[in-house]
């Protein structure tokens, strides 16, 4: 086409999304027949990337995943069979977002009615800083206090006048100015911190027992002393290292004589936590519960080795295909407790000594895991290939084989690629002879890194012996399509497997939420639909990570 686009506006824009439309050139400048354009956008930092719209007829694009408050130069082209023709261009700055979130550093100077809370600001600010705000809880009231002016890099703040011996809890809000004078906070409050009081300076105990136990004995106790103790249930994130302690129960006082024995039994709930607190009656002194230096309470962790209470041996029979409705509406009874006692079954059956884990816990190994609690199982791990010429090279990946429908390793699960896991995963892609890749989160979720970024956003990159071009890339409305080229740029010559170039499609779906499930079935099943398609019976497992 020897004319741009015409009257190339812009529709909307929010913090992470550019709405765009423009008019096809005039019919006697395309010089051919008009096949579609070429949306291009992107910063001056990290380059441009284009979006390939093969439908004519389609002159508005959303593009989404956008950095807020980020200038974006953005273009569009049309284009036949001979080529792209000119690019008319413009520059649009997304709006402010929120924040993320602030890290308390540290807790300082901690007595028994004050301290001081030190933050460092989010890593990304997403707009114009204008204050924090400094909230606190104790004793069941909320305070808060607003802190503005020069905000450098490091912050304190003093909090006083608390009641001693209680809970406190501390959270700092990041707040920024949107170019409508509306404030924007990131309003996601989380426990930072939490400052317990206790009226004594002994020695505090915490045992943590995994499995459905209702009862523990505390051994080697010391006689004619006094324990304080109370118990709390905890509950772990799945998919992450995150803990979350419940309310405490009144504390139980117990005295031992010169005559008893050093343990006793203390009931418990499921994952409980026990803070035994001896009694020294000496003054007041204020303890962290998370720590963040060297200066950590002294405490014992105890685990029971193998769960208690129900079978890891339990059946589950096959269930026909014309039964699976009816089944489904069974375990979405009383409030989904079916699938509650499926999970917890599965959950059981991890901490068996049947599954065995060692590899992952091999010092060379641990910084290959993106979560502590998220293992490859040794009995069905992907074993990674290794040069006898090279010493010290790993066959270590977090990625499992998952049987499919008839089909043995018809898949693989694996965690999000970190920066020193890409040149393995993709080495796992090449040797499993893999040519789907479908990936069902977000690099970021909530202010929080779920995966980075293992693929080029433009051109090519090589990750150990492995380069990885982007050929294209389709944005559909609730997943994005990339197609890349696979090289070992070690072989020279063609494989029993095929070309030393491979192509590879990367199914991105983007809508998943962080939590739960997406709010409809339809896009979902196309999106599995799609990517299954891809997948030839020569082809490898597909590997999915979340």
């Amino acid at each position: 086409p020897a004319e741009a686009p015409r009257d190339f506006k812009l529709v909307k824009v929010s913090d992470t999304e550019i709405e765009l439309e423009w008019k096809a050139p005039s019919s006697n400048l395309l010089n051919g027949k008009l096949e579609g354009f070429e949306v291009g956008y992107g910063t001056a930092s990290q380059g441009m990337r284009s979006l390939s719209i093969e439908d004519p007829q389609r002159t508005k694009t959303l593009l989404q995943g956008l950095k807020p408050f980020t200038l974006y130069m953005v273009s569009v082209k049309a284009k036949n069979k001979a080529g792209v023709g000119p690019e008319v261009v413009m520059e649009v700055r997304t709006d402010e977002g929120l924040p993320l979130k602030p890290r308390i550093t540290h807790i300082s100077n901690h007595k028994s009615t004050s301290f001081y809370v030190n933050w460092e600001p989010p890593r990304e600010i997403n707009g114009r800083l204008i204050k924090y705000e400094l909230q606190w809880i104790s004793n069941g009231d909320i305070k808060s206090r607003y802190i503005a002016g020069h905000l450098i890099d490091t912050m304190t703040a003093f909090i006083s006048d608390l009641t001693p011996y209680t809970e406190h809890l501390c959270v700092i809000l990041t707040c920024c100015m949107m170019m409508m004078n509306q404030v924007l906070c990131n309003t996601c409050l989380e426990i930072e911190y939490l400052i317990k009081g206790f009226d004594h300076r002994g020695r505090v105990i915490e045992v943590t027992v995994r499995g459905q136990v209702t009862q523990h004995t505390l051994k080697n106790l010391a006689s004619n002393s006094r324990y304080h103790l109370k118990v709390a249930a905890i509950t772990n994130a799945i998919f992450s290292t995150d803990k979350w302690v419940g309310d405490f129960t009144d504390t139980v006082v117990i005295s031992l004589g010169g005559e008893h024995t050093s343990c006793f039994i203390l009931p418990f709930f499921c994952f409980s936590r026990f803070y035994t607190c001896r009694k020294c009656y000496q003054a007041a002194y204020l303890y962290l519960a998370v720590p963040s230096n060297g200066h950590s309470i002294q405490q014992t962790v105890v685990q029971v080795e193998e769960p208690i209470g129900g079978s890891l041996d339990k059946q589950y029979p096959d269930i026909d295909a014309l039964d699976f409705i009816d089944h489904v509406k069974h375990m979405h009874m009383d409030g989904d407790i079916g699938f509650s006692q499926e999970f917890d079954e599965i959950n059981r059956i991890s901490f068996s000594d049947k599954l065995l884990f060692e590899s992952s816990n091999l010092p060379d190994n641990r910084n290959k895991n993106r979560y502590i609690n998220i293992v490859a199982y040794d009995h069905s791990r992907v074993i990674l290939k290794t040069d006898l010429g090279r010493l010290r090279q790993s066959d270590y990946i977090n990625a499992n084989y998952v049987d499919g429908y008839k089909k043995p390793k018809a898949y693989i699960a694996t965690q999000g690629p970190l920066p020193q896991t890409f040149a393995d995963f993709w080495r796992m892609v090449w040797e499993q002879n893999t040519n789907v890749i479908v990936m069902i989160t977000n690099l970021m979720e909530k202010g929080r890194r779920k995966c980075d970024q293992y693929w080029p956003s433009d051109g090519a990159e090589t990750y150990g012996n492995m380069n990885v071009k982007l050929v294209t890339m389709v944005h559909r409305a609730h997943y994005t399509v990339h197609v890349f080229t696979l090289r070992n740029v070690k072989e020279k010559k063609r494989s029993m497997k095929g070309l030393t170039e491979r192509t590879i499609y990367h199914y991105h779906y983007t809508e998943w939420p962080d939590h739960g499930v997406p709010d409809y079935a339809l896009p979902v099943l196309s999106f599995v639909q799609k990517s299954a398609a891809q997948s030839g019976p020569e082809s490898g497992p597909i590997i999915v990570h979340c």
